[in-house]
């Protein structure tokens, strides 16, 4: 699924599982509907002071 064929999703949940220096494990949820929104746990690392997605774990 891709933002150009669906659109954007909105988070609904945000949770950091692990925070260690300039690593982060979150868990968030998201989707359009709020009772059964769709998860997923994913590592984010700090670079030039923004948190980006950590695709080299994906």
């Amino acid at each position: 699924m891709t933002h150009d064929q669906w659109g954007a999703d909105t988070v609904r949940t945000f949770h950091i599982d692990q925070l260690s220096g300039t690593r982060a494990t979150v868990t968030y949820g998201y989707g359009k509907d709020k009772d059964k929104g769709l998860f997923k746990r994913s590592g984010w690392v700090l670079e030039g002071g923004v948190w980006k997605y950590d695709c080299s774990h994906s």
